[in-house]
């Protein structure tokens, strides 16, 4: 039975080469997908905190005018302590 040429260093090398540009090419599109993922799922979390932020306002009856106020009147109190 006839056997097929041997491959020289070169071919190995030219092979081995493309496999592994083939590999990275595919880590890449693996990493473009799950920094598409990571941010969707950082809008989804945003989201939901500020739902909840929203139904405490309802719950506690504080407008939007009000807890701007009290955010600021805490800052304002925290650089004082601070100087």
């Amino acid at each position: 039975m006839a056997r097929g040429q041997r491959k020289t260093v070169l071919e190995k090398l030219n092979e081995e080469l493309a496999g592994v540009q083939e590999s990275i090419s595919a880590y890449e599109r693996s990493i473009v997908t799950l920094k598409a993922r990571a941010k969707e799922l950082e809008e989804q979390i945003q989201n939901a905190e500020l739902k909840e932020l929203h139904n405490l306002m309802l719950e506690k009856n504080i407008s939007v005018d009000a807890l701007k106020e009290i955010i600021n009147g805490g800052m304002i109190e925290e650089e004082q302590q601070r100087a």
